[in-house]
Formats: C-alpha cells, sequence, structure tokens
C-alpha cells in the first residue's frame, strides 16, 4: 500500500515559488500583468443542458445554456477588454507555460448593511467586514479565468498553476476586480 505524506505543507515544497505564499511574486521569474477591472463581478454559474427531439427526423440536439446569461456575458466582456488595454500599454503577449493568477473581487456592499434616516449612509456596526453570501469565490473565478483565456492573456486556463482569490467589499472604491498574471 502507498504511503500518503498528509502534510499540508508538503504540496508547496515543490517549487521555491510556493514554499513562501509572501516569496510568491518575487520568486516568479516572468512578467508581470497588472490591470482594474470596473463592473459588477458575476459567477459563471452553471450550465443546463435541454435536449429536443425533432419529431420529423428523430434528430435529437442538445443546447447548453449558461445560467448567469447576460450579465456574465458583459462581465467577461469587461474582464477582456481591461486586460486586451493593459496587454498592449505591457507589451504582453500570450504566455505559453505556467502562470500564476491573483483576483480580488470588489463586490458591491447591500444597502442593508447601512443604516436608514439620519444615518443613511453609515454603515452599521453588525455589517460583515467581507463578504460570505453568494456569488461563490471559485464561480467568480471561473468566469474571470475563462475571460483571460478569451484575452489570449494565456493561450488555456489550464495553464493557470497556482491562483488566489479574495472577496471584498467595494468600499471606497468602485465594485470590480483587480487582476495579476505572471507568466512562470
Amino acid at each position: 500500500m502507498a504511503e500518503i505524506d498528509v502534510n499540508p505543507d508538503s504540496a508547496h515544497q515543490c517549487h521555491p515559488a510556493f514554499s513562501d505564499p509572501a516569496n510568491r511574486r518575487t520568486a516568479l521569474p516572468g512578467p508581470v500583468l497588472v490591470f482594474d477591472v470596473e463592473g459588477t463581478p458575476t459567477p459563471q454559474g452553471s450550465k443546463k443542458a435541454f435536449a429536443r427531439t425533432n419529431k420529423t427526423t428523430g434528430k435529437t440536439t442538445v443546447t447548453l445554456v449558461e445560467s448567469a446569461g447576460d450579465r456574465l456575458k458583459a462581465w467577461r466582456a469587461e474582464i477582456v477588454a481591461a486586460a486586451m488595454v493593459a496587454k498592449v500599454k505591457a507589451g504582453w503577449a500570450p504566455a505559453n507555460g505556467p502562470v500564476v493568477v491573483d483576483l480580488v473581487f470588489y463586490l458591491p456592499r447591500p444597502k442593508a448593511h447601512y443604516g436608514s434616516g439620519r444615518n443613511a449612509g453609515v454603515l452599521k456596526d453588525s455589517a460583515p467586514l467581507v463578504p460570505t453570501t453568494k456569488p461563490d469565490g471559485d464561480k467568480l473565478t471561473r468566469a474571470a479565468l475563462d475571460a483571460l483565456t478569451t484575452a489570449a492573456v494565456y493561450r488555456d486556463d489550464s495553464q493557470v498553476v497556482d491562483f488566489r482569490a479574495r472577496k471584498v467589499f467595494a468600499d471606497g472604491r468602485r465594485p470590480g476586480a483587480l487582476i495579476e498574471v505572471t507568466a512562470w
């Protein structure tokens, strides 16, 4: 029977870049692309399949539909546009090898977090510091990684060997995302 190492730190021992998260940026030798995206972060959503059978021919066709629809398309388009501008400014060529992606999603704070009347615009003491509700961070990440592929920041999101995604409230700034891609 094979022995399994359950040490949580062992996964990061494969490369010096991962041995200390604080060192990650300085340990990676490649160029870095950093850009800001404005818009409301929208999760990838689930795909639903609909099968239809033509009564005349008996042929069945399957259609896949994204549950987020137009909002997701708009969010991805914002990411693609911002990435394209950043690529031109930085002289970025599509990465061929591994990449590391850091994402910070700035989500709008719900109106219920603020007082009313004379306290309108004042954050309640009970308001959470970070968003712990939907949208899910992993679905936000999937949408962003797919958009980065569309923008030719890298050729395929399978090249992403490490990523970090954070959700925070857009206090003091517009909703959107800060994206950093480091070529390895």
